[in-house]
């Protein structure tokens, strides 16, 4: 198969299975696992992979370590957006939370630095933002959801993944990787857990997001690190560290109740 249409395979299949697999297991679990689950680099790695294997390893490695310093982004992101949770109805958080993201990625576009440095800072910035979140624990009572529920947030998310990856192309490795880290399912199923189940709902989603993105963090240290050297060895060196990381999150989460 050409990578190209696996690239595009990927996408049109694997980002609807995510968001309803997301979804089903915050039904079932809470918002903080569904949110952990979307953390996950389970759309970005294999964008990575692909555009690694038609670009080649340094444009792979370059991007990689671009992608660490996009989850300060991602950060920005679930900060504003739970600030600004109890604004109002979802279009307001969504839109403070992008704004915010785009501010952030931008600024990092004009700070280049190397792959450890930007996974030192984004393990920081993850931690910090984990604690501004807060910690509330109560659990609402579940809504019935409508049968349209998973079918929306699915070709939402969709849409946006096919969208920003295609314009990402074109933009060199620098901007596809602050791209990558995009939080496409984070502001989808936010946005949809505001407007169903109310704010408290969301910010813990994001919580999640944020704690599973420990494990995307390590996914793209390793690839930046070790890529150049053997393209197949260190995705699956990368695939095995955020395996092992989100497995130690996942006890965290437990011990603490999320």
């Amino acid at each position: 198969m050409d990578s190209s249409v696996a690239v595009l395979a990927a996408k049109v299949i694997g980002t609807p299975v995510i968001i309803g697999g997301a979804t089903l297991a915050g039904r079932r679990w809470g918002p903080t696992v569904s949110g952990w689950i979307g953390g996950l680099p389970l759309a970005s790695g294999p964008l990575t992979y692909f555009l690694t294997v038609e670009q080649g390893p340094d444009f792979g490695a370059a991007s990689a370590t671009a992608t660490l310093a996009g989850l300060v982004a991602v950060v920005a992101f679930a900060v504003a957006f739970s600030r600004f949770a109890r604004a109002g109805t979802w279009p307001i958080p969504l839109t403070v939370g992008l704004g915010a993201f785009v501010l952030v990625a931008g600024a990092l576009a004009f700070l280049p630095m190397p792959a450890m440095v930007g996974f030192a800072m984004a393990v920081a910035t993850l931690t910090i933002g984990v604690r501004w979140l807060g910690s509330e624990r109560t659990v609402m009572s579940a809504r019935p959801a409508p049968a349209w529920d998973i079918p929306a947030r699915a070709a939402v998310a969709t849409l946006l993944v096919i969208g920003l990856s295609a314009a990402a192309v074109a933009l060199g490795p620098r901007l596809v990787g602050l791209i990558a880290p995009f939080p496409v399912y984070a502001s989808v199923m936010a946005s949809f857990a505001h407007a169903h189940d109310g704010p408290a709902v969301s910010v813990r989603l994001l919580r999640g997001v944020l704690v599973g993105a420990y494990g995307f963090a390590c996914f793209y240290l390793v690839v930046a690190l070790f890529v150049t050297h053997s393209v197949p060895s260190a995705f699956a060196g990368a695939t095995f560290a955020a395996l092992a990381v989100q497995a130690a999150s996942m006890w965290a989460m437990r011990r603490r109740g999320w």
